[in-house]
């Protein structure tokens, strides 16, 4: 089944004329997104969003995450703009791979669930305990009076083989695509998240190797969003191959768009989370 979209966006997707080029195919999207994010003027970005739209619209929602994600090229070199590979860690090893989805929510509830600091059953669920502090203003982002983001979220991952804190960086900023034949503006969210060292397992024996993603939401209608999220991480974790780690990947990507939108909706964790979001935190040496 493919999801019926307001004919005002794909219309206004049709008719932007971008004043910069962006890559049309979504491998080198991919990357061009997470390397123009943080651009102090946006023009490529918008460029690049208005490029993905219509990537997402052509998606067939109805089937798994796990058989509808896309691999990715590898993020490295000058993709990584400001940004570098965590000492001691190849790029090569990237398992990476890209999402796309529908969220339930609107664009003003997803910015503002983005300042939601306790983020168990936001996340996935290997997400224990993790709290974003935020190192600009929330209540400004919140209200939509600032058009940038940034925090630092401590986290802590755990499975059945293994257990790892590591420490995220995330900014976000927002967008305004405007179509002046069309007279519409669309709103977007572009969020991108780091890790800038590797970091190494209770057991001394796997490590979390590196984390780069990019996030954009785009509002679609009046209580709708798309949403496409580009990931690129590796970990070395015994008995854990690429395979079953970019399957991994896209159910965690899944799960947590899915959480996402339970909690705009309920004002709480989804009745599928059996997490305790109010466990204290766990020791970290």
């Amino acid at each position: 089944m493919r999801i019926a979209f307001p004919l005002t966006l794909v219309l206004a997707v049709g008719c932007a004329k971008p004043a910069v080029e962006a890559p049309a195919e979504l491998a080198e999207l991919s990357r061009f997104l997470f390397l123009h994010a943080l651009d102090d003027e946006p023009a490529e970005l918008e460029a690049a969003v208005e490029n993905l739209i219509p990537q997402i619209l052509t998606d067939d929602f109805d089937a798994e995450p796990r058989d509808r994600a896309v691999a990715l090229p590898v993020l490295k070199g000058r993709f990584l703009g400001d940004l570098s590979i965590p000492e001691g860690v190849d790029a090569e090893k990237q398992v990476p791979r890209g999402l796309s989805g529908v969220s339930t929510s609107s664009i003003d509830e997803l910015r503002e669930a983005i300042t939601i600091p306790n983020r168990v059953c936001l996340d996935s669920d290997t997400t224990v305990w993790a709290m974003r502090e935020f190192t600009t203003d929330a209540g400004c982002w919140d209200s939509g009076a600032c058009d940038r983001l940034e925090a630092v979220q401590e986290t802590r991952k755990e499975n059945p083989i293994a257990k790892v804190w590591y420490d995220l960086f995330i900014s976000a900023r927002t967008l305004e695509l405007i179509d002046d034949e069309e007279d519409t503006v669309t709103q977007a969210i572009v969020t991108r998240g780091w890790i800038e060292e590797q970091f190494v397992g209770d057991s001394q024996g796997d490590t979390w190797d590196q984390l780069f993603y990019v996030e954009v939401l785009v509002e679609n209608g009046a209580n709708e969003s798309l949403r496409w999220t580009g990931y690129w991480s590796s970990i070395d974790l015994a008995l854990i191959g690429d395979d079953a780690y970019g399957i991994l990947v896209a159910d965690g990507l899944a799960q947590s768009a899915q959480w996402t939108d339970d909690y705009v909706s309920t004002g709480g964790p989804s009745a599928d989370c059996e997490l305790d979001i109010n466990a204290e935190k766990p020791d970290r040496e």
